[in-house]
C-alpha cells in the first residue's frame, strides 16, 4: 500500500487576503513619488559632496554622510506605510489610505548608520517598487544613485536575515513617529 506524503502545512493557502493593498490615496502616491524622485544631497549641504555629511564612516566603503535618504515601504492587507528618513530633516511616516506624521526621531541616526552598514546588500535600482502584502521594500538614495530590495517581512522578523539590522532601526524610527 502506498502512502501519500503530506505537505508540512496541510491547510490550503489563504487566498482571501489580497496580494497587494487596495489602490492608494493619490495624495500619498504623489508624495511618495516626489520624495523619492527629488532625493538628493541634504538641503543643508547644498553644493557639498555626499562624503561631507554628518557621521562617521561605517559599512563597506560607505559613510553615513553618503546616505541621502532611506525609505521603507511596508505592505499590509489594507494599506502601505512608507517611512522616510532623510539625512537632514524630520523623519516621516505616511499611510496609503491617508495620514502622515513627521517629527525628529532619536532613532534616525541609527537608521542611517544601519543603511550605510548594509548598503552592499541592497542592489542598484532604477525605480522604487511597492512590495506585496507580507513584504518590505528598502530604498536607499546615495551619491552614486538609487538602490532597492524587497524582502519577506517574516524573514526580517526571524532575525536571521542580514537586513534585519536596517529593518529594526527603521522600526525604532516608526515607534518614535507613532502618536503616544
Amino acid at each position: 500500500m502506498r502512502r501519500r506524503r503530506r505537505s508540512p502545512d496541510p491547510r490550503p493557502p489563504d487566498r482571501s487576503r489580497p496580494a497587494v493593498p487596495p489602490a492608494p490615496d493619490p495624495t500619498w502616491s504623489r508624495w511618495r513619488d516626489e520624495v523619492l524622485a527629488t532625493a538628493g544631497p541634504p538641503a543643508a549641504a547644498a553644493g557639498a559632496s555626499p562624503g561631507d555629511g554628518v557621521g562617521v564612516g561605517v559599512g563597506v566603503g560607505v559613510g553615513v554622510g553618503d546616505i541621502w535618504l532611506v525609505a521603507v515601504d511596508l505592505a499590509h492587507a489594507t494599506t502601505w506605510a512608507t517611512v522616510v528618513v532623510p539625512a537632514r530633516g524630520p523623519a516621516t511616516v505616511a499611510a496609503s489610505n491617508g495620514g502622515r506624521s513627521s517629527a525628529g526621531s532619536p532613532a534616525a541616526a541609527r537608521a542611517l548608520e544601519a543603511a550605510a552598514a548594509t548598503l552592499h546588500l541592497v542592489p542598484p535600482a532604477t525605480g522604487f517598487p511597492l512590495p506585496a502584502v507580507g513584504e518590505v521594500a528598502f530604498h536607499v538614495v546615495t551619491a552614486s544613485g538609487a538602490r532597492s530590495r524587497t524582502v519577506a517581512e517574516a524573514a526580517l522578523r526571524s532575525l536571521d536575515h542580514p537586513l534585519t539590522l536596517l529593518f529594526s532601526a527603521v522600526q525604532a524610527v516608526l515607534d518614535d513617529l507613532r502618536p503616544g
